[in-house]
């Protein structure tokens, strides 16, 4: 496989990871490592006026919801790295316990 950016890796990762054949799949969504590398690598395609920490803790938190829901995860990947250009399924973020809905534009 030719790496194009850590995305391209991640997005692999994150496709590989859907159907466990080892441990390493099986354990990709599971490991506290991986958070900082999907949120590094998602941190290049930030093109907003937010600081860059806001941002970054924005898509660390959208990271760790979606950890249990690789599909989501997949789907948000690759809408970001491909700038919209490939299709891919709606991602639906829950609420916070209190209700409130938090959004931001970290991509538009």
């Amino acid at each position: 496989m030719i790496v194009l950016s850590n995305a391209a890796v991640i997005s692999n990762a994150v496709n590989d990871s859907a159907m466990p054949s080892s441990g390493f799949e099986a354990d990709f969504f599971n490991n506290p490592d991986t958070t900082p590398m999907i949120v590094h690598s998602l941190m290049c395609y930030r093109q907003s006026g937010e600081s860059q920490e806001f941002a970054r803790r924005a898509i660390e938190s959208l990271v760790k919801k979606l950890k249990e829901k690789r599909e989501d995860l997949d789907s948000l990947i690759t809408a970001i790295t491909t700038n919209g250009t490939q299709p891919s399924k709606c991602v639906t973020i829950q609420r916070t316990l209190d209700g409130r809905m938090q959004v931001t534009a970290i991509w538009r």
